[in-house]
């Protein structure tokens, strides 16, 4: 009789587990599904932002968390809605954003790339759990970047931006989950705010040429319980490439993503020589304008050896800033002085 017993509740035990893994396989296939569509109608929602260039957009998506994956390294590059195990691909994309991301807010701001020809777009997220603080300095560049920040025009007061005065510390505890403090030429070196409740982080920006708008440095920093630690350094080459750094999780996010931007600017570098071939060859040796298309070859070159050889971190950006200027001049130099086809 026990031994009847004991069969019955074996065979119920595992007739009740069959139904929980049964239950549980159809509960993670319905989330799979789920995770399948949203990530769908967000991979949407992204490229056609990045149809805008120069807009700042307002969105909302599903209350879902967004985990945004770009390793150099490892060759990774996607984005994984909640704990799915889905993944879509954004190899093509450059996403400047933090790594865990949370709907429902999308605030998406896409600035193009320029290098006397386009390069690419740069979409920078920010879900609206960050704060971005802008600390004013001596040069007046924290002032230039804290009026163009984007806004919602229908908000009389966004406090998603905020300028202190003197230093990081002047701060009290925001409600904010990320705090992010953009500083100039390391002025204002002090220690992050000490009864602040948010992930600090801090970005020292260091111009080298034309300000803002030329190549510079950038310092990435956290808060490791009270003092700046260093997280990083890279460059910036425009303005909307240091925006992009500002938006980043941290300095290995952003090298990935300028590296996926740097093979954009390769492949098109070669069509630009290409072309500038093509047109000295057809003008012929004899026409006035044949020596003119002799200057950009060598700054095309200049450039191939740059972003070609090297990952973006280790890329000398005054090299490739100096270059641009002289293609700029010398297509100006095809277009007004000769009246001779551009280069680009």
């Amino acid at each position: 009789m026990s031994f009847t017993w004991i069969f019955i509740l074996v065979g119920g035990a595992v007739f009740l587990l069959f139904f929980v893994f049964l239950i549980k396989g159809m509960t993670s296939s319905s989330e799979r599904e789920v995770s399948y569509a949203v990530g769908q109608n967000i991979d949407t929602v992204l490229r056609n932002t990045m149809k805008s260039p120069n807009t700042y957009k307002d969105l909302q998506i599903p209350d879902m968390d967004i985990t945004f994956e770009c390793d150099s390294v490892l060759g990774i590059s996607n984005y994984e809605i909640g704990k799915s195990g889905m993944t879509q691909p954004t190899d093509e994309l450059a996403i400047f954003t933090v790594k865990d991301f949370k709907g429902p807010e999308m605030h998406a701001w896409n600035q193009e790339f320029v290098l006397g020809y386009k390069i690419t777009d740069l979409l920078m997220l920010n879900d609206g759990r960050s704060q971005f603080v802008f600390v004013e300095d001596t040069t007046g560049y924290a002032q230039e970047l804290y009026d163009q920040f984007p806004l919602d025009d229908d908000v009389e007061l966004d406090q998603r931006k905020l300028k202190i005065m003197s230093a990081t510390t002047d701060i009290a505890s925001t409600p904010f989950e990320r705090t992010v403090f953009i500083t100039v030429n390391g002025e204002h070196d002090v220690g992050p705010p000490s009864d602040s409740k948010s992930e600090n982080v801090r970005i020292d920006i260091e111009p080298f040429s034309y300000g803002l708008d030329g190549d510079g440095a950038v310092h990435f920093y956290y808060d490791d319980g009270g003092s700046w630690m260093s997280d990083g350094s890279s460059a910036y080459l425009t303005r909307p490439v240091l925006w992009a750094a500002i938006f980043s999780e941290n300095a290995a996010s952003f090298n990935c993503n300028m590296d996926k931007t740097m093979e954009r600017f390769q492949f098109l570098t070669i069509l630009a020589e290409k072309r500038r071939e093509q047109i000295r060859e057809a003008v012929g040796s004899d026409h006035d304008c044949y020596a003119l298309y002799v200057t950009p070859e060598v700054s095309f070159q200049v450039y191939l050896e740059q972003i070609g050889n090297q990952v973006y971190k280790d890329m000398d950006v005054g090299v490739v800033w100096n270059e641009y200027l002289n293609l700029e001049r010398d297509n100006d130099d095809l277009l007004r002085g000769r009246n001779c086809p551009p280069v680009y």
